[in-house]
């Protein structure tokens, strides 16, 4: 996964070419000062003819934490 647009898209790359779909591994980099994206890379095969469905479910959650759990 990364949230970095830039590493997704990749130099002059393009929505529709992003240069991530020709890596191996993202970086798994988040963070606040990051041009923000979300992608998540799931590598599978398939066989001539195969299909298979995907699905991501993304959310929200609440977290609580206290200075002793950090």
């Amino acid at each position: 996964m990364t949230g970095d647009r830039t590493e997704f898209l990749g130099r002059n790359g393009t929505l529709r070419n992003p240069e991530a779909m020709t890596r191996a591994r993202l970086s798994g980099r988040v963070g606040a000062a990051l041009d923000p994206c979300a992608a998540i890379q799931v590598p599978f095969d398939l066989a001539d003819g195969q299909e298979r469905e995907i699905i991501f479910r993304l959310g929200v959650g609440e977290t609580h934490m206290t200075p002793a759990s950090w």
